[in-house]
């Protein structure tokens, strides 16, 4: 059946010429996508495709063209990373005012009232704004392990660079001018390296709001 967004178009007969499914004898070509499988795919898919392409890149193909997707994917990992951790702390006070506890921050003033719910995140791709926004709730509901300082000044570099989510899709910005133009030389290693840490540290915040 198809969705009201036509993104299930993938399954039917509108998306059977570039999206459908391979022939039986070549079964392992496909990807199975959709549900509650795909649940985590998007933070692990987009960081494992910036992690090839660092790999790809270091053995001298194509590094300097490959910076720009390795980026793009990168930034959006950590942006959908920090979304779900919203999503997560949000509901866990959410739960935890529904029990009683007194929980001493408005959450309604932060773009996330009980009217609009918390599906205007998917708006922004302003990381320093998630960043903060993260780090506020999460330091409400966990006061003896705050936010980390260095991971939040690495986002905010990392916002500086791409502010709203496109200086590495695109060669211009909206109003023509050339986004990066100077030439620079830029680590790919350093940045896989330090793309891992805020993961990682993603990662563990998730399973501690998951206890």
């Amino acid at each position: 059946m198809e969705g009201k967004n036509g993104r299930d178009t993938l399954m039917s007969g509108k998306g059977k010429r570039v999206f459908r499914p391979a022939k039986p004898e070549k079964w392992r070509n496909n990807a199975i996508i959709g549900g509650i499988s795909s649940r985590f795919a998007y933070d692990i898919g987009f960081k494992e495709a910036g992690d090839i392409l660092v790999e790809k890149a270091s053995s001298g193909y194509l590094q300097d063209a490959l910076f720009f997707p390795i980026c793009s994917c990168y930034c959006h990992c950590i942006e959908v990373c920090l979304k779900d951790l919203i999503r997560q702390v949000v509901g866990l006070i959410r739960l935890k005012r529904k029990y009683g506890e007194t929980i001493e921050i408005d959450i309604s003033d932060r773009g996330l009232s009980k009217k609009y719910g918390i599906k205007k995140l998917s708006k922004g791709h302003c990381i320093e704004n998630l960043a903060e926004l993260l780090r506020d709730v999460f330091n409400t509901v966990s006061p003896e392990e705050k936010f980390n300082h260095e991971i939040m000044d690495y986002l905010i570099e990392i916002d500086s660079i791409d502010p709203f989510g496109q200086s590495f899709r695109y060669y211009t910005d909206t109003k023509g001018n050339v986004i990066f133009p100077t030439q620079q030389h830029i680590d790919l290693r350093r940045i896989k390296r330090l793309i891992k840490k805020i993961y990682d540290y993603c990662t563990g915040m998730h399973c501690w709001l998951s206890e």
